[in-house]
């Protein structure tokens, strides 16, 4: 318009001119006019500007972020927006009760204590414990709270004035270990290994699709405004969406126990296909972001074709039959097993290189104490995982020597220095050894003495892969011991009484550089090679088997 304006008047004041100047030779000469047009003006010194052409300046809206959220979360506001330390004085809020434009929110976990034997509750179920209404299939249990929950709780429960409220998380692990009949709710991002975090109707924190929109503990955190015009300024400025379940932070890693592709597991992926023994458990090793295999015996390429019926211990498995890793897209093989120099050297380097041909990371193992004690080492999601690992139970040839290639045997006080050496790399260090086989499910007094000092050390998982019978577990120091997690794949179908067809897979979590906690998958040992998910009653019995020594030390 104000371009119309200056157009006119400049057409005018030349036609004028022309009109009283029109002899030749008197034409002046005139210096250009600067215009200046600053956007962000709101005045102007043309006289004339419509009054509707002028830009009003707002006044910020004013915020309130209680205590409670503020100290959790980092909502970055957008512009105009001005934060106040007072409800009364502000015009807009931000709340977790039905806000009207969502920002983000707030993922809650139902826990118990880790040595729990159930897996699902449902959302019915949980309200009336709250209210203290125990239904029958509940078993007595209770709920707890903790001081940094029940503000955000309080908008999906009407928690009752005698409930139990603990301060912190610590409190609730050592009160839910001492008292197996309370549950309790925990943020997702403040678990820890010594609870259990079950699902409600099906859905898990922990799950890989997670699916927050579905799940019974989401809560909203968004803005709500008295005015709602005020409103328009979170909805034309949107902000990045919080959550403390951040995917793009997430990581799972799968730990097995014994793998050894020989006898009759051999001839069964001779008669049916390299990839038969883990067609009923791939979807476990498709979820996990890291999966690792224990790996006992060495692919050689004169390993003969496998005997159901061998009668000696001396084992190797055939090159192709490395097909079974690839089809379960495994990442890592540890090589601490006691049939890796079965055959001699020779098959172990074979070992070594198929699996750097696969692009498959190994550790343990090597032509030199260095190749050994190298981690496997992984950045996922931004954690920081390194795996090492030793064989404390021999036999003497399969160890490393100065003079040639072998498996890294055990030096406690070594390993210890290699895990801090990580931790101060800023690595999660996760240990494996292949131990003394002790067959019972609690753990010999020295293995719980090396397990607590690598613990103490700073690694945050110590498992065991030697066991072919699944063994208990303990949460020590804030890091997480499975003593022996059974076999894998492995033909052992013969040993009842002890239960070597129970398998235990490990699946644990880590989650913005910490690590969270554990899942514990269970399997059936078919077919002297197929591992099939247990049925519910399977798991139950191995659960309260593994669980009669289970331990918590804060």
């Amino acid at each position: 318009m104000k371009i119309r304006y200056l157009i006119s008047f400049i057409l005018i004041s030349s036609i004028l001119y022309s009109c009283s100047n029109s002899l030749p030779g008197n034409i002046p000469t005139y210096s250009p006019t600067k215009i200046e047009i600053s956007i962000n003006s709101t005045t102007t010194a043309t006289p004339f500007t419509p009054e509707s052409e002028k830009i009003i300046s707002l006044q910020p809206v004013q915020l309130f972020i209680p205590d409670f959220i503020q100290a959790e979360i980092g909502l970055k506001m957008p512009p105009n927006v001005e934060i106040v330390n007072s409800l009364g004085n502000s015009d807009c809020q931000i709340t977790t009760d039905h806000p009207e434009k969502v920002l983000g929110e707030k993922i809650f976990a139902l826990v118990g204590t880790f040595a729990s034997i159930e897996d699902d509750y449902e959302k019915d179920s949980i309200q009336k414990m709250v209210n203290g209404d125990i239904p029958e299939n509940m078993f007595g249990k209770k709920i707890i709270f903790s001081s940094n929950t029940t503000e955000y709780l309080k908008h999906l429960f009407s928690i009752p004035s005698q409930a139990i409220i603990l301060k912190n998380n610590e409190e609730i692990s050592e009160f839910l270990f001492q008292n197996p009949d309370y549950l309790s709710f925990v943020s997702f991002e403040k678990l820890s290994p010594a609870l259990k975090v079950f699902s409600i109707d099906g859905n898990s924190p922990y799950d890989q699709d997670f699916n927050a929109s579905t799940y019974y503990l989401t809560l909203p955190i968004g803005v709500t405004c008295e005015d709602k015009t005020n409103l328009e300024i979170f909805i034309k400025n949107p902000v990045e969406k919080f959550t403390n379940r951040d995917p793009n932070k997430f990581t799972s890693v799968l730990l097995t126990g014994t793998t050894a592709l020989v006898r009759a597991t051999g001839a069964k992926m001779e008669k049916y296909g390299n990839s038969y023994p883990g067609e009923f458990i791939k979807e476990w090793f498709d979820e996990a972001d890291i999966s690792h295999i224990s790996n006992e015996s060495s692919f050689w390429e004169d390993c003969p074709f496998a005997d159901p019926g061998q009668k000696d211990t001396f084992f190797c498995s055939r090159p192709e039959y490395v097909d079974l890793l690839t089809y379960l897209g495994v990442e890592v093989v540890e090589l601490t097993g006691n049939h890796l120099v079965d055959k001699g050297v020779e098959p172990l380097l074979e070992t070594i290189q198929i699996l750097t041909d696969k692009g498959i990371s190994f550790y343990a193992a090597g032509k030199t104490q260095t190749d050994a004690e190298k981690p496997a080492l992984f950045e996922h999601n931004g954690n920081k995982i390194a795996f090492i690992g030793c064989n404390e139970a021999g036999p003497t040839f399969v160890w490393l020597q100065e003079y040639r290639p072998g498996v890294l045997r055990c030096d406690f006080d070594r390993m210890s220095e290699l895990v801090r050496e990580l931790v101060s790399e800023g690595y999660l260090p996760i240990v494996t050894y292949q131990y003394w086989e002790s067959f019972q499910f609690d753990a010999m007094p020295y293995q719980k003495k090396h397990s607590y000092q690598l613990v103490d050390s700073g690694a945050v998982i110590v498992s065991g892969s030697q066991s072919h019978l699944p063994m208990s577990m303990e949460v020590y120091h804030g890091g997480f011991i499975h003593y022996g997690l059974g076999n894998l794949f492995f033909d052992q179908m013969d040993i009842p009484v002890i239960g070597t067809r129970r398998e235990f897979l490990d699946r644990h979590i880590f989650y913005d550089g910490r690590y969270l906690g554990t899942q514990l998958l269970t399997a059936m040992l078919e077919d002297y090679s197929q591992p099939h998910p247990m049925t519910q009653s399977d798991r139950l019995d191995l659960l309260q088997d593994a669980f009669e020594f289970f331990n918590y030390t804060p």
